[in-house]
């Protein structure tokens, strides 16, 4: 009768662990796709911002060039747009807000979680942007620096700048993937845990019918020597 107990206890506690167990699995796997549902969404954010940021500064210097050689025709200036005062000061503006851009992204970045290795190349294309925005802004328009190192300046710049935001892109997509990834395993998990608690149930039910046996067995023999 003993071995049957202990047999009995311990397919009790192998149904308490099948039903247990799933479902602390399936908890984790939900807390992983909150997640990276919440890091994909917030990445795609920044990425808008980051899009149209560019765009807009982009937009704004090509009109600002237009107005300023514009200008210097009819106030007949012989002088390049590159050495135009008003604008050096946009150009100057313009590598303030990728800095500010980079850092914010950083700090995004590093709120939400993300592995290092993830984040690695968009880190190393964020540093770059910003030794590309700072050398502009201390160099462009300078008496000593030509047209030409001007013009290298800004292409350097946009090239940093562009770096930048297509490391954003790769680490959304990957952010969405992953997303997606821990969707279909908490799916999985899911039906997964139902079916182990349903397992798990029929054992705890079964060791209650059994231990009704053990004790009506018991009953039968002392009624039997009384």
């Amino acid at each position: 009768m003993t071995g049957v107990a202990q047999g009995g206890r311990g397919r009790r506690l192998l149904g308490i662990v099948i039903i247990v167990v799933p479902w602390l699995l399936r908890d984790q796997i939900a807390v992983g796709l909150e997640t990276a549902s919440t890091a994909s969404q917030q990445i795609q954010v920044a990425l808008g911002e980051e899009e149209a940021r560019q765009q807009q500064e982009r937009d704004q210097r090509a009109t600002l060039r237009r107005l300023i050689a514009l200008e210097h025709k009819v106030d007949n200036v012989d002088a390049p747009v590159e050495k135009d005062a008003t604008f050096d000061s946009e150009i100057d503006s313009a590598g303030a807000e990728l800095k500010q851009s980079v850092a914010s992204f950083t700090a995004r970045v590093k709120a939400l979680g993300i592995d290092d290795d993830e984040a690695a190349k968009v880190h190393h294309a964020g540093d770059s942007a910003t030794a590309a925005a700072v050398l502009m802004i201390r160099d462009y328009g300078k008496s000593e620096t030509t047209v030409e190192q001007d013009d290298a300046l800004v292409a350097r710049f946009d090239s940093a700048g562009s770096a930048f935001f297509k490391e954003i892109q790769a680490l959304s997509a990957q952010a969405t993937l992953d997303a997606g990834h821990y969707s279909t395993w908490a799916t999985v998990s899911r039906f997964g845990a139902w079916i182990m608690t349903a397992i798990g149930a029929v054992m705890l039910g079964g060791w209650k019918a059994l231990m009704r046996d053990v004790a009506g067995e018991g009953v039968t023999k002392a009624d039997g020597e009384a």
